[in-house]
């Protein structure tokens, strides 16, 4: 379930998250899929797990159009 399109940064694979949330309290109680690298501790992009739609991008990648 990675998605490589959303790490942007120069940090290693080893350090990249999937974090699947239930009931995310930060997004209306829907589930989300965080992309995350843990070395940064940012967070690239946000996303609903049914529909796929983007909640959240990291402005480097709004620049990118992702």
């Amino acid at each position: 379930m990675m998605e490589k399109k959303f790490k942007i940064c120069d940090c290693s694979s080893e350090t990249w998250e999937v974090i699947i949330v239930d009931s995310d309290e930060q997004f209306e109680g829907r589930s989300t899929i965080y992309y995350h690298c843990d070395e940064c501790g940012e967070d690239f992009a946000i996303l609903d797990y049914f529909t796929r739609k983007v909640f959240y991008l990291h402005s480097k990648l709004k620049k990118r159009k992702v």
